[in-house]
């Protein structure tokens, strides 16, 4: 990230474009970070969370492990938001990742899911 920052920096000419890589940059990256870490917290079920992260996920503002199990029931195919879930109804609603998935099948052959049965038999 520090290098990726410093290039940013170092190539600003005060652009629009370049103020816009570089704010892009110190938002995107970061919170790249906290996606990953808040889907972690969503699976903690042994250890519960710090008491702060608790209630962050009782106020919705991180998704907490009762909204995230939604994902991890049946085909997998539904509840991708992992940062707090706020988006899922609505994408659900318009068939969002329905289409991706489509797209991706279309641009790569790849079919979603296809290996879902080797993960889930794998022992951890």
């Amino acid at each position: 990230m520090p290098f990726v920052l410093a290039i940013g920096f170092w190539t600003n000419s005060g652009t629009f474009l370049s103020q816009t890589l570089n704010w892009t940059f110190i938002f995107a990256i970061p919170l790249g970070i906290l996606t990953n870490q808040f889907h972690k917290w969503s699976h903690m079920v042994h250890t519960k969370p710090h008491p702060f992260i608790v209630f962050l996920q009782k106020s919705g503002f991180v998704i907490s492990h009762e909204k995230h199990t939604i994902h991890h029931q049946g085909k997998f195919d539904t509840n991708y938001c992992i940062i707090n879930g706020w988006m899922n109804p609505f994408l659900e609603k318009i068939n969002f990742w329905r289409r991706v998935e489509a797209f991706i099948t279309k641009c790569t052959g790849a079919v979603p899911r296809e290996d879902d049965n080797f993960w889930r038999n794998c022992k951890r």
